[in-house]
């Protein structure tokens, strides 16, 4: 039996949809968190895409933008993930700036940020809106020819297991197949 596969841009559109209706004016910030290799910074593009065919305007970042040149000299999967990234500067030097209206366009927008590790405790009150990319995490590292047994394999894992993600974000996409990526729901309804 052949297995149902959404449209890559009917997924898009109805997130982008839905967000809007959410938080239809000022300036909101998405975050697309997902595993390395998992897809978020093609993801993040196309939602953007998605935002600017309904007529948003759209700010891109990527957390990779951020991250510390000595985080991968890491020993320990925890030091990894507790210093990899430095969220003092995201805050700082986009997440204030946007939301003030001192950067990015003028008016309403979109500021979409995506990557490892941005449903983690200490920015739980940033976004305005969250999707978790999932991908199997030996199918993600693959793909981004990530070594399963390295640190920030290790790193990646562990926040799965402390944070869990998938729990925490308002839409659960699939994205095993990036042209078809699906929508999950996690609740018992």
């Amino acid at each position: 039996m052949t297995r149902w596969a959404p449209a890559k841009a009917d997924i898009l559109s109805e997130l982008a949809d839905e967000i809007r209706h959410n938080y239809g004016s000022g300036r909101s910030i998405v975050a697309v968190d997902g595993l390395t290799g998992s897809g978020t910074s093609g993801f993040a593009d196309d939602l953007a895409d998605a935002f600017r065919a309904a007529g948003s305007q759209v700010v891109r970042a990527a957390i990779d933008d951020y991250s510390r040149s000595d985080a991968g000299a890491s020993t320990s999967a925890q030091t990894y993930y507790d210093t990899a990234y430095d969220y003092d500067a995201l805050r700082s030097s986009l997440i204030v700036p946007f939301r003030r209206g001192e950067s990015g366009p003028e008016g309403d927008a979109v500021l979409i940020v995506d990557g490892v590790f941005l449903l983690r405790p200490e920015l739980a009150g940033v976004w305005q809106s969250t999707v978790c990319l999932f991908v199997p995490a030996e199918d993600a590292f693959g793909r981004a020819d990530l070594d399963p047994a390295s640190t920030r394999a290790d790193a990646e894992r562990l926040y799965l297991h402390r944070v869990d993600p998938r729990r925490k974000a308002l839409a659960n996409i699939d994205n095993t197949d990036p042209e078809h990526p699906r929508r999950t729901f996690s609740d018992s309804c």
